[in-house]
């Protein structure tokens, strides 16, 4: 249990590693995400102190991301193909994020007020937009102006993402207040890969609502994850096929990266690390950053220092094997083994696990850990009861 204290702490953590949105005020801003390193680290002293610290199936989420951390660390030692900087960074984040939901397990924090601060911090954040880039105009591009912004696309997803966790978690509450506050941070946001994401959660939720079991026992499954991922790693394989490129501009006209929005020659370019065939154990990670970079025109893709696979999936599939990966989903969905769970909270995890699992076929979810903070609050609530 918490003491007061440490609630008071943890929730000026919080409140920092929300605040790294607000870049705009001064670049030291973003630093403030990894404030979860100094929380996890008290935490874990505290726990070594009281002679309380334990590992269970409730902690596959720390496992899964200390495991990645753990091959990035190895990388570093034994391939020199790559930036090492790149290394570390993913692994100082990987690490946040990992003693994150260790600290935060079965907490007894107030996700609505959580919720309420996110929320004012979203709406700093949008009002430092509108005075960047100002009120020129009301027509349909007013919103894109603003939100699609170079500067402030990173900080965009995150919102977005965040108010998609937070919708899960009222949703499976039946708070239909902050279901409908997080549904206008959602409509407002307007991210594909969210709404595609949410449209999939919402289809398991009517499937649980409408009591069809045998689905439900056949989704909450490893096998139906691996079996999930490993479809969407071959239809990236297909999209980085030159056969797709042809079929698509022989057939309608337009290039490949055209209908895929530049993934064709990211897929393509990041594959050509691993052309000898199915990597089984890889120690590349974070390679893609420098090959992508070398082998990409970085005014095309990207404004930042670094250019990125947006499948992170496919990022793990090349940069630590199928062994690696299937390590990570194992530990990352590692409470359907757990029995004692009742069935809604079970199918509750399983649906923020799934709307995370879905944007990283889509984004760099992994390099995100202001997400990963809400969705470690969500996923670890003590008490979660429906209304």
């Amino acid at each position: 249990m918490y003491t007061t204290f440490t609630k008071v702490f943890l929730l000026i953590s919080i409140a920092l590693i929300f605040s790294s949105l607000l870049t705009n005020v001064t670049p030291l801003v973003k630093y403030l995400k990894y404030t979860g390193v100094i929380f996890g680290l008290f935490y874990i002293g505290h726990c070594v102190k009281t002679n309380s610290i334990y590992i269970s199936k409730k902690d596959g989420l720390s496992i899964s991301f200390f495991i990645l951390s753990i091959v990035g660390f190895i990388s570093y030692f034994v391939n020199d193909l790559y930036d090492t900087n790149y290394v570390f960074l993913d692994v100082f984040i990987l690490t946040t994020i990992s003693l994150v939901f260790y600290s935060l397990n079965e907490h007894e924090l107030n996700v609505k007020y959580i919720f309420y601060i996110f929320v004012i911090i979203s709406l700093l954040w949008f009002f430092q937009q509108i005075n960047i880039y100002g009120l020129s105009s009301f027509d349909f591009n007013f919103f894109s102006n603003i939100l699609f912004s170079s500067n402030s696309s990173l900080k965009y997803s995150v919102i977005s993402y965040s108010f998609g966790l937070f919708f899960i978690y009222f949703l499976y509450l039946n708070d239909k207040v902050n279901l409908i506050i997080s549904m206008s941070g959602l409509l407002l946001t307007s991210k594909r890969a969210s709404l595609i994401a949410l449209f999939c959660i919402l289809v398991i939720f009517f499937i649980f609502k409408m009591q069809y079991f045998r689905i439900i026992k056949v989704l909450l499954t490893h096998t139906f994850v691996y079996s999930v991922v490993s479809v969407w790693i071959i239809f990236s394989l297909l999209i980085a096929s030159d056969g797709f490129d042809d079929f698509i501009f022989s057939n309608f006209g337009v290039s490949a990266d055209l209908l895929t929005m530049g993934r064709h020659t990211l897929y393509k370019s990041g594959l050509s690390m691993i052309s000898d065939g199915i990597p089984v154990v890889n120690f590349y990670f974070a390679s893609t950053y420098s090959v992508l970079t070398q082998l990409l025109d970085s005014t095309i893709y990207s404004n930042s220092e670094k250019i990125l696979l947006h499948n992170e999936m496919l990022r793990l599939y090349i940069e630590t094997g199928v062994v690696g990966l299937m390590f990570f989903l194992y530990f990352y969905f590692l409470f359907l083994n757990d029995e004692y769970i009742d069935l809604r909270r079970k199918v509750f995890l399983y649906s923020i696990s799934m709307y995370m699992l879905i944007l990283s076929f889509l984004d760099n979810i992994l390099l995100y850990s202001v997400c990963w903070l809400v969705f470690s609050l969500v996923y670890s609530k003590k008490s979660f009861y429906p209304r």
